[in-house]
């Protein structure tokens, strides 16, 4: 498996999944990603494995050895062949202070909440766990989960700040026995 930065080559096929893989809420406009990117502000990776096309990342480098996953989704072509599950094995090895990412809040009776549910959960088996901390960024609220060495703490909060300069970030209230 390799991560190919994005080139004239590769560009349709990010954009078409990543309009495949994430609501239109969700998604920034991909000629401000292309902007950002080109600052320098993140990268953007074609996935690929045997040469073929399978999926899409988007992060930005926190440390030397963390990184923060903005978006990330194996094409509706190459879902449950654990390609997911490579991908985040690999990046905790590539990034072994850190993984930091963002799944949708759970719990919510939202209109995917199977979606929600099963998104969180596949985070979760593949050791990005949630921190207890929600974030809220352009009217939407999501979990922050996070799987490495350094553990989560206050470098990674300043980053999604920092990243997310008008997000809230909150601790969830702990309440024994309730998720």
């Amino acid at each position: 498996m390799q991560f190919t930065l994005l080139n004239q080559g590769n560009q349709a096929y990010w954009e078409a999944t990543y309009i495949e893989a994430f609501p239109e809420e969700e998604r920034l406009p991909f000629d401000q990603l292309l902007t950002s990117s080109q600052a320098g502000k993140f990268h953007l990776f074609v996935i690929q494995e045997a040469d073929e096309n399978v999926g899409i990342l988007l992060n930005s480098q926190i440390a030397p050895e963390a990184t923060y996953v903005f978006f990330f989704a194996i094409d509706q072509h190459h879902r449950n062949k654990r390609l997911g599950s490579t991908v985040l094995a690999l990046l905790k090895t590539r990034y072994p202070k850190g993984v930091l990412l963002e799944s949708e809040e759970i719990g919510k009776n939202a209109a995917n909440e199977a979606q929600r549910e099963k998104r969180y959960q596949f985070y979760e088996r593949n050791g990005v766990l949630d921190t207890g901390y929600l974030i809220m960024d352009r009217g939407l609220t999501f979990h922050i989960m996070f799987a490495g060495a350094s553990g989560f703490g206050g470098t990674q909060l300043q980053f999604l700040l920092d990243f997310h300069p008008v997000a809230k970030i909150w601790k969830k209230p702990s309440i024994d026995g309730i998720r």
